[in-house]
């Protein structure tokens, strides 16, 4: 095999992806690899200049696709902003089926405890207190969700942020923003309101009924 060598004369943070990416002179690849022309074209020009129709006065239109730095961009931001869009919506159907699970978990725990409230109202606790029992219940469930949700979303991010750095090239920082801190409060108040209907229910037991369940 032949081999060549070159100096190298820099290296820059470029997104390379997986496999890298090496700039070098066009006729030296024609040379060393035998290829008629090249993959991308990267051409600066000045400052007034018209780049697309300087480029396809270059070549037939049909061998070359031509478009500018805005162009490129503009296509990147619809991809991501798809993707944004996709993961969102996951988002909320996760809020909402995980809404409905602590609803019924909630519902089975008071149907499961009848006999309990009804001896707790017997001994004269008030309905407030039964629906106070079951929204701090409901709290704590939110909170210690909230705070792990918080803590294993915050360290996936920063893992994640510092393997696309080795891995595109570029310098891709994580910082935790008070947007955080809201969706996790969030999640405590969608504890409390699932908790509504659980906690009225428990409330309107009757005494004598849930007193005598087995």
């Amino acid at each position: 095999d032949l081999v060549q060598r070159m100096e190298v004369l820099g290296v820059l943070p470029y997104f390379s992806g997986f496999t890298g990416v090496v700039m070098m002179r066009l006729d030296t690849l024609r040379t060393w690899y035998g290829r008629p022309g090249s993959t991308i074209l990267e051409i600066d020009f000045a400052p007034g200049a018209n780049p697309t129709d300087a480029v396809r006065a270059l070549a037939a239109p049909d061998e070359l696709h031509v478009y500018t730095g805005a162009q490129a961009l503009d296509a990147v931001s619809a991809s991501v902003r798809q993707g944004t869009g996709l993961i969102n919506a996951i988002s909320w159907i996760v809020v909402a089926v995980a809404g409905v699970a602590l609803l019924n978990t909630l519902m089975l725990s008071v149907f499961e405890r009848r006999r309990e409230l009804g001896v707790l109202r017997a001994a004269g606790s008030s309905r407030r207190f039964t629906v106070t029992m079951i929204l701090a219940e409901a709290a704590g469930i939110g909170l210690l969700g909230g705070a792990v949700g918080l803590a294993v979303g915050a360290a996936t991010q920063w893992l994640a942020a510092s393997a696309l750095t080795r891995m595109v090239g570029v310098d891709v920082v994580y910082e935790p923003t008070l947007s955080m801190f809201v969706i996790a409060c969030g999640a405590t108040l969608l504890s409390l309101f699932g908790a509504l209907p659980p906690a009225q229910r428990a409330a309107r037991l009757n005494i004598v009924e849930a007193v005598s369940v087995d």
